[in-house]
């Protein structure tokens, strides 16, 4: 076992940037197997070498990694790691400006996919307790191996291998930077010493452990903080997935449930090491004479591609609306005269009623105004229920808050946007469209001028009997928590998340946020980047008004006209233009982005 152990050692290489290139099609966007699609900060690719060994590819920014020798150094330390509850990392490459891992492919997805978007059957609870064990196990050998810090540890960072038994990725032991910082700009399910200090530490990796408990447990991504009050409540099998009754012995969950709790402590000294969760999971385990692939339904050994789906194909099924509007342009995804439109595809079992579908469409497609993007037409025709809007040619909110890349949306920027906004719930509400499903900031996008706009997407029910928020809770308001419905008042809670990512650049739980807002410590909140563009007094209001927004009692919430008389007196710059404020070209056409796609894509073909 031991020379198996230091021959695989032997096996991590570095790799030849031309060699990369080859595996991927020239980081070809179709070999994108990452959430997020070229979006994403750090993207990875599916990869062929040669003798069709199938691998999968991380690509870093240069930013991330300045130094090449680091980067090989550090790669080159996780690389040692060998266990059978990890995905190896086998090679890297620091050529140029590139820096690259390359880790073993898993075949059969993550535990996001099977866990949160399943197809054929939800995990069995056997399952999910595997998954527990499992991964506990890989954490441990971690820390036995002075690897005690992963960063950003969810449910897209374990991958099931050929077997169905799930192995914890090696991507996330690698530094996201230079400094050893994460969660830069996703803190639902960071460890609070993160938000204390920016810095984290071994012990926050049991946090996130604890987040994974509680996915495993409900089936659903619930705020930690929400977690915990219901656990204090006495309540803790209201935590529990509905399509596991009758799978567990109550005993059990219990004692997942206080394992759970005992992970998230505020305090990091009062959270277990991993060999506590060891001990506390592995009895938990009553069918381990039971393969993986039969308890997740998986054919034996079967190497299963994910489906090669055209890159449209593929954003519609994640419902990715920035990567459609991406792929529309570099596709020609047109109308005739064109016209270029954005489009969602909705599964079937969301609206069975192709008439019901029709209807509401209809009525989504009445609204206009200049504050929305407006629906203009739809299709329900066999198993495909589409929906078709206006196309935004500049990207979401999400893009420009979170992953900019010339410049921060300025404080100015910011404030309209929370503005127009508002204006576009009020007009909704005047319509007598009270209800906004999922408001985010990927729901906000911008015009040819610049100008934000809410997509009318939201307004549409996801499923037959309206309930949203279906699978993240990191933001949801405590009403549907407590009742599973989304009521008017929710929409004003979910406003009140998109003025804190507009105050801080960052996805800030709104428990968290309060907790701060309470101890008069507001402009700890702050973006960094925004320092000396704004009166402390106007960053006060707008953090007051996010306050009033993230009430847990829904009739202590102001309502939109409130949030325009709060709001519009902010704006000091209503003369100058949203597309001088962001930096954008003047009036952009179609034409123009098509052009500079085309541009972008040359540059890529002289890359390769």
């Amino acid at each position: 076992n031991g020379d198996q152990v230091e021959q695989e050692n032997q096996n991590f290489k570095e790799f030849d940037l031309n060699e990369l290139r080859k595996a991927t099609n020239g980081f070809s966007p179709s070999c994108i197997v990452s959430e997020g699609g070229e979006k994403a900060p750090n993207v990875v690719y599916r990869g062929k070498l040669e003798g069709n060994h199938l691998v999968a590819i991380k690509r870093f920014s240069r930013q991330s990694w300045p130094d090449a020798q680091q980067f090989v150094v550090e790669a080159t330390g996780v690389g040692k790691l060998r266990n059978k509850r990890l995905v190896s990392l086998i090679g890297c490459c620091a050529e140029g400006d590139e820096r690259l891992l390359v880790a073993e492919y898993m075949p059969n997805d993550t535990l996001s996919k099977h866990l949160f978007h399943w197809e054929k059957q939800p995990l069995p609870w056997e399952m999910r307790v595997r998954i527990a064990d499992y991964i506990a196990q890989a954490l441990d050998h971690c820390y036995n191996e002075n690897r005690k810090i992963y960063h950003d540890l969810n449910a897209y960072r374990i991958l099931f291998d050929e077997e169905g038994d799930p192995r914890l990725s090696t991507f996330g032991l690698m530094k996201n930077s230079r400094d050893g910082k994460s969660y830069s700009t996703n803190l639902a399910y960071t460890p609070p010493e993160f938000l204390r200090t920016g810095r984290v530490i071994p012990e926050s990796v049991i946090f996130s452990y604890g987040t994974i408990l509680l996915d495993l447990l409900s089936g659903k991504h619930i705020p930690p903080t929400h977690a915990l009050d219901i656990i204090r409540g006495k309540n803790a099998l209201l935590l529990m997935d509905s399509s596991l009754e009758g799978q567990y012995e109550s005993d059990d969950a219990t004692k997942l449930v206080e394992l759970a709790s005992k992970c998230l402590q505020s305090e990091a000294k009062e959270r277990p090491d991993t060999k506590f969760l060891l001990s506390a999971v592995a009895p938990l385990q009553k069918k381990e004479e039971v393969a993986s692939h039969v308890l997740m339904g998986l054919p034996k050994n079967a190497v299963i591609l994910p489906t090669m789906l055209s890159p449209l194909g593929k954003a519609c099924s994640k419902m990715d609306l920035a990567a459609v509007h991406d792929i529309l342009l570099k596709t020609g995804g047109k109308l005739e005269g064109n016209h270029l439109v954005a489009i969602k595809r909705f599964s079937r079992q969301s609206w069975p009623d192709a008439q019901q579908f029709v209807v509401e469409a209809t009525g989504v497609g009445k609204l206009r105004n200049k504050r929305l993007v407006s629906l203009i037409g739809c299709c329900a025709e066999g198993d495909e229920r589409l929906l078709v809007a206006e196309y935004m040619p500049n990207d979401t909110l999400s893009k420009h808050l979170f992953h900019w890349e010339k410049q921060p949306l300025p404080w100015e920027m910011r404030v309209r946007i929370a503005d127009y906004i508002a204006q576009a719930l009020d007009h909704c509400y005047n319509e007598n469209r009270k209800i906004y499903h999922d408001l985010n900031a990927y729901r906000i996008l911008f015009d040819e001028e610049g100008d934000p706009r809410l997509s009318t997407f939201g307004l549409m029910k996801n499923s037959r009997d309206g309930k949203s928020y279906s699978t993240n809770l990191a933001y949801t308001p405590p009403e549907f928590l407590r009742t599973g419905r989304v009521i008017p008042e929710s929409v004003i809670f979910s406003y009140g998340t998109i003025l804190l990512d507009l105050l801080s650049g960052k996805h800030i739980p709104p428990t968290h946020a309060l907790d701060i807002i309470r101890g008069k410590n507001a402009l700890l909140l702050m973006d960094s980047s925004l320092e000396g563009q704004y009166e402390s007094d106007d960053a006060t209001k707008l953090v007051e008004l996010a306050s009033k927004c993230l009430q847990s009692e829904a009739k202590e919430r102001p309502d939109t006209k409130f949030l325009l008389s709060a709001v519009a007196p902010l704006q000091k710059k209503e003369e100058v233009a949203s597309h001088v404020l962001m930096g954008l070209p003047k009036n952009a056409t179609s034409t123009d982005v098509e052009r500079t796609v085309a541009m972008r894509n040359e540059e890529r073909e002289v890359l390769a």
